[in-house]
């Protein structure tokens, strides 16, 4: 077509807006493979098959096979303030993205300002210069302004009378007018890589400190890499459940919050995330022994299972959790080269089953005041509320029982001058156990109990009260 454009009032010229990174701080193909993989493994090997066809045809299968929602999406407000401000003005405003069809007439038909939608469809994956070359046939060379955001926006920058874009990268072309400020913020990793959750980690240096041993320097080095290694584990698995959660956290009173769900960071960042921290953890890991390696692979694949579909099954999700805390002092002792007592794994198999089950208990609570009555992405229903306290604080108990053992079995006088003086802990822990159930109850353990732990009072006094004891008892 002949240009035109030139002299033409702004507000006669289309407006034309990318979508993935423009109108919503996210990639909708890598969240839709995310899920796809998750919900509908066999669906995804399928998808894979159309790769052969092309990128556009792998988008269409993809699309077909997942339920999409647009009002959950992270949308830029900026961007959208300032399409209904040109919307309300009388201009014409036109998506324009290399998202599958179907997904781009929901937002648009979500949003409803655009008057006309071009995606990709019919095989043709509208990316780059093919975007480039479909907005200057419908509309002209120099005669419609586009909204962008990626190295792949350039071919329409220099095509288009006026160029917008969420960061800086249109700044070097004539043509550029705006600047939108960017949803994404490398500033929330540590969020998202959930550093406040490494607490758990120092389950490691456990075996270490019941064996006496805390004064060995060799021994704490070992257990102090081996925390790190854990704990760079257990982000990645972090990040990859928060990409495989994201439609589910969007709906989560408290989980939307996250930065991959609130559009803070893209799901290409959160891959590449998830990736660094297991290669540095396996790094780390090739200091210590091959013990450790065995174990963190074990919660590696563990973990990784449980954020797939364990996570969904009853009461087996709570098993898997107290399990994955066990392991954790597991893979203290075998750092350290120390023996970890059977003794010691029985205790903390049921603490923590207790524990798991707080978790649950808090999350029934919150389901009950949002007025549902099944959890998502869970296979729990209100109804089992009573029977999921009943199993956890049974199976605290249960460790205490296991405390009451130990202390009058032969194996305590080995470590022990004053092995009675232990007995003082079970009341303690007692005290503890009932106290946090009693909380959860009332709804005042919102987080993971570790992390309550962390944050209250009284829990610290009773892990000091404890430590004397067990000082008085050496």
């Amino acid at each position: 077509m002949e240009e035109v454009g030139v002299g033409v009032e702004v507000h006669s010229r289309p407006l034309c807006v990318d979508l993935d990174g423009t109108l919503v701080a996210t990639d909708l193909l890598y969240e839709s493979v995310f899920s796809l993989i998750r919900k509908k493994p066999a669906a995804f090997l399928m998808a894979l098959l159309q790769l052969r066809s092309g990128r556009a045809s792998f988008k269409e299968a993809v699309a077909g096979s997942v339920e999409f929602d647009p009002s959950l999406l992270p949308y830029n407000k900026e961007v959208i303030a300032f399409l209904r401000e040109e919307h309300e003005r009388g201009r014409e405003i036109v998506l324009a993205t290399a998202s599958e069809r179907a997904y781009a007439d929901s937002v648009a038909s979500h949003l409803g300002f655009f008057s006309q939608v071009v995606a990709t469809e019919n095989g043709e994956n509208l990316k780059g210069q093919v975007k480039a070359d479909k907005l200057v046939e419908l509309f002209g060379k120099g005669g419609f302004d586009y909204i962008g955001d990626s190295g792949a926006d350039e071919y329409v920058w220099r095509e288009a009378a006026s160029s917008y874009s969420v960061g800086s990268r249109a700044k070097k072309y004539e043509s550029f007018v705006r600047e939108f400020s960017q949803v994404q913020d490398l500033g929330v990793i540590p969020k998202a890589i959930r550093v406040h959750q490494w607490v758990k980690n120092l389950l490691l240096f456990v075996p270490i400190i019941m064996a006496h041993q805390i004064h060995e320097f060799s021994k704490c080095v070992s257990v102090l890499v081996a925390f790190l290694a854990f704990c760079l584990c257990s982000s990645s698995v972090y990040v990859l459940n928060d990409l495989f959660d994201l439609s589910a956290d969007r709906k989560h009173p408290r989980k939307r919050f996250r930065p991959m769900a609130a559009g803070k960071l893209l799901p290409q960042t959160g891959i590449l995330l998830s990736c660094a921290c297991l290669c540095s953890s396996l790094v780390l890991s090739l200091f210590l022994p091959r013990e450790f390696l065995g174990i963190l692979a074990v919660y590696l694949v563990t973990t990784t299972a449980y954020s797939l579909f364990l996570k969904s099954l009853v009461v087996l999700d709570i098993v898997i959790l107290a399990m994955l805390y066990s392991v954790r002092v597991l893979a203290g002792g075998a750092a350290a080269d120390v023996v970890v007592s059977q003794w010691l794994l029985a205790f903390s198999m049921f603490l923590f089953m207790s524990l798991a089950c707080v978790k649950r208990l808090s999350e029934l609570l919150m389901m009950r005041a949002a007025g549902e009555v099944e959890a998502k992405g869970r296979g729990y229903h209100l109804g089992d509320l009573q029977q999921v306290a009943t199993l956890g604080a049974s199976s605290g108990y249960m460790s205490v029982l296991v405390m009451a053992l130990y202390v009058t079995s032969e194996d305590v006088r080995i470590l022990y001058r004053y092995p009675e003086l232990l007995w003082l802990i079970c009341p303690v822990l007692l005290y503890w156990i009932s106290r946090v159930w009693i909380l959860a109850h009332r709804g005042d353990v919102h987080d993971d109990p570790i992390v309550f732990a962390l944050h209250d009072r009284v829990s610290y006094f009773v892990g000091f009260l404890c430590l004397i004891i067990v000082l008085l008892a050496i």
